[in-house]
């Protein structure tokens, strides 16, 4: 195993600093909606459920503004896993507390 430089370590920039990942990632959600839409959504609202489709996208994908590391679908999913997981859990010694994440 030897270092790897950062310039690799960082995503593939391609067209005005979007990444492949982004515009594979939009280029499916328009394809995804226009089906959805073509089949679920009345003629008149298709136009305007894929427009609310791709800027739902580009909302998700921007940088959390706690942890600029991750994405704010990334910080939706963290904080989802942590309201379903429960709090209490039966112990050999008895209930015990669960720490909350900060």
């Amino acid at each position: 195993m030897g270092l790897v430089p950062k310039a690799i370590k960082e995503e593939n920039k391609q067209i005005f600093g979007a990444s492949l990942n982004l515009l594979l990632g939009f280029m499916v959600t328009l394809l995804l909606s226009n089906s959805i839409g073509n089949t679920s959504v009345h003629s008149w609202f298709r136009v305007p459920f894929i427009i609310y489709c791709l800027a739902i996208y580009v909302l998700l994908n921007f940088k959390a503004p706690g942890n600029p590391k991750k994405h704010v679908w990334q910080g939706m999913i963290i904080w989802f896993v942590d309201l379903s997981s429960p709090r209490k859990f039966l112990s050999i010694v008895g209930y015990a507390f669960k720490e909350a994440f900060s």
